[in-house]
């Protein structure tokens, strides 16, 4: 199913790269996004991770590059 296939390749490109450097993009839809957030929990991943991957890293990007 659709929300397997989105999980495993985002423990995919944790295993690959690490939490910090992966980020579920604003092109996603985000009526699926509380599923996905509980089915990366169910697959192992720390709550800090999945908060990261979910906005984190990229609020993080954004409070580096843009103006204060």
């Amino acid at each position: 199913d659709a929300l397997a296939a989105t999980v495993r390749l985002i423990v995919h490109a944790v295993d690959v790269v690490g939490a910090a450097h992966v980020g579920i993009g604003t092109h996603f839809n985000t009526a699926v996004l509380p599923a996905v957030v509980d089915a990366l929990s169910n697959a192992g991943l720390s709550d800090d991770d999945v908060r990261a991957i979910a906005g984190g890293n990229f609020l993080q990007l954004l409070r580096t590059v843009l103006p204060a």
